[in-house]
C-alpha cells in the first residue's frame, strides 16, 4: 500500500492529531534552545562589572613655617608596614615634597596621608635602616633617632618587660642603644637585661654588631605600646 493510499484511509481527525504531535516534538528542542540562550544572556549581563572609580588625589599648599618632625612611630617595621610621622608645618600634601627612609625614597603611591601635622606612609621596597628625612618646598626636616627595617626571617628580638630590656639572639660582642623621649639614651652590651627608667618612654632602639653596624630586629608591638 502506497503512502497516498494510507493517507486517504486516515480520517481528518487523525491527520490533525498527528500534525499536532509532530509540531510539538519539533517545538520542544527549539523552546529549550531559546530558553538557554536567554539564560546565557542574563548571566552575561549579571557578571558584567562596572569600571572602578579611582579617586583623584588632592594637593594643597606647603606650610609657611619650617617643617619639624616630632615623632616617627613605630620606630621599626618591615616593607609595606604603615608608619606615622607626627610634626608641624608639614604642608597639606604639597606637590613639592619628598620623603625617604634611609636612602630609599617613598613614592607617591606609598603615601597614605599627608597633613600639616601628620603623615602616614608605607615602608618602601628595598628600604634599609637609617634616618627618616622629608623636604617640603625645599625645607628639610629630619628625625634624629634610628629607624629599623626588618624582614620575616629576622632572628634578633628585643623584649621589654617590667622596665627591663633584653636582646634575644643578638650579635656577639654587640651593644644596644635605647633612646628616650627626653633626648637621653642608654648604651649597654648586657643583652641579658638592661634596666630602663619606668617614667620615660622608649622612642627608639638600635642594635649594633661589634663593627658598629646596625642589626635588624623585631619586637612584640604590645611591649612597646604600638
Amino acid at each position: 500500500m502506497s503512502f497516498l493510499d494510507t493517507l486517504n484511509q486516515l480520517s481528518f481527525k487523525k491527520i490533525a492529531g498527528l500534525t499536532f504531535v509532530a509540531a510539538l516534538v519539533l517545538a520542544i528542542p527549539l523552546t529549550v534552545n531559546v530558553a538557554m540562550q536567554q539564560t546565557k544572556l542574563k548571566s552575561s549581563a549579571f557578571f558584567e562589572k562596572p569600571q572602578p572609580i579611582i579617586p583623584t588625589k588632592q594637593y594643597g599648599a606647603a606650610s609657611s613655617g619650617q617643617p619639624v618632625i616630632t615623632l616617627v612611630w613605630p620606630f621599626l617595621g618591615k616593607v609595606g608596614d604603615s608608619v606615622l610621622i607626627h610634626g608641624q608645618n608639614l604642608g597639606n600634601n604639597p606637590i613639592d615634597k619628598s620623603l625617604k627612609v634611609g636612602s630609599e625614597p617613598v613614592i607617591e603611591e606609598e603615601i597614605v596621608k599627608w597633613t600639616p601635622d601628620l603623615i602616614e606612609f608605607m615602608i618602601p621596597q628595598k628600604a634599609k635602616a637609617g634616618p627618616v628625612n622629608l623636604t617640603v618646598a625645599g625645607q628639610l626636616a629630619s628625625w634624629p633617632y634610628p629607624f629599623t627595617v626588618y624582614s620575616l626571617d629576622t632572628k634578633t628580638q628585643v623584649m621589654e618587660n617590667n622596665d627591663v630590656v633584653k636582646v634575644l639572639s643578638g650579635p656577639a660582642d654587640g651593644k644596644a642603644e635605647i633612646y628616650f623621649s627626653d633626648g637621653n639614651k642608654i648604651d649597654s652590651a648586657d643583652f641579658q637585661g638592661i634596666n630602663v627608667p619606668g617614667d620615660k618612654a622608649i622612642i627608639s632602639v638600635l642594635i649594633k654588631d661589634k663593627n658598629g653596624l646596625s642589626i635588624p630586629f623585631f619586637v612584640e608591638p604590645a611591649e612597646f605600646g604600638f
